[in-house]
């Protein structure tokens, strides 16, 4: 039989691929007492005397139309083909036990939340002796706060000063693998432009080698206080670039009435 279990490494060890952890998988094992037969050591399970062994039993019908032939579970033996008269106090006559079993996993470089891993043998113990089922970890990546995923891709914000966007500027970027990384942004660079670093990203679970891209998400901040210096230099430019320009502040008969109108 298989088994499932979830496992939630976080986004920066699952990336980086070097993840090893001991997890305690429980699960059905062969009984050490009886072998996995289920019968009480010294004793042997008996051959089932109804259906011989297979587990099945014949049961024909014989009607208008011809005779039927149906197969079902054997009654007796409840499909086992074997019948244990003196049982394993260890487990019961059942054959498994219950037990914590420590299980060492290597987590791949690149998985993300939904990616299945299959341990080959590691699951529940098969039924009568039957091998081994396998384990399957199902993977559910804990969020990071400075980063989305997208497939290979990552995304991150970018904070520009009105200088540095105007003018260009190099400037350091977290990534979340390599560390910081520095990036020229270009003159001219706008609110919400997107800058591409290319294999910064994930990588790859499937498909071509290497990694993804970095996206790089630019966000001006415009300052709610200056200093008298700094509002001198900005009217400068403002009056160079023939903007108007004015203090922002509402007559105090207008703030009034807005501040009614939100209270309502």
């Amino acid at each position: 039989d298989h088994l499932d279990l979830h496992f939630f490494p976080t986004r920066r060890s699952s990336d980086l691929g070097n993840l090893t952890r001991t997890l305690e998988v429980p699960r059905w094992e062969a009984c050490e007492g009886c072998g996995g037969t289920g019968a009480k050591p010294g004793t042997s399970p008996e051959t089932c005397s109804v259906c011989g062994g297979r587990g099945q039993v014949e049961q024909v019908q014989r009607t208008l139309f011809g005779q039927f032939v149906s197969v079902t579970v054997c009654p007796e033996c409840q499909g086992r083909g074997k019948i244990v008269r003196e049982k394993c106090s260890d487990c019961g006559g059942r054959g498994q036990v219950r037990r914590k079993h420590k299980l060492e996993v290597k987590v791949p470089a690149g998985v993300e939340r939904g990616t299945r891993l299959r341990i080959t043998g590691a699951g529940e113990a098969g039924v009568n002796g039957g091998p081994q089922g396998d384990l399957y970890l199902l993977i559910d990546v804990k969020p990071d706060k400075a980063f989305e995923r997208d497939g290979a891709d990552l995304h991150t914000r970018l904070l520009l000063t009105y200088p540095q966007a105007v003018l260009g500027a190099e400037v350091e970027v977290s990534t979340l693998i390599d560390g910081v990384e520095k990036i020229g942004v270009p003159a001219g660079t706008s609110h919400g432009q997107v800058l591409k670093v290319r294999g910064k990203g994930m990588p790859r679970l499937r498909g071509p080698r290497g990694r993804g891209d970095l996206y790089v998400h630019v966000f001006i901040d415009i300052p709610s206080r200056l200093t008298d210096r700094q509002k001198e230099l900005i009217t400068e430019l403002a009056g160079e670039m023939k903007t108007p320009v004015g203090s922002g502040e509402l007559p105090r008969s207008e703030e009034r009435r807005v501040g009614k109108e939100c209270r309502s």
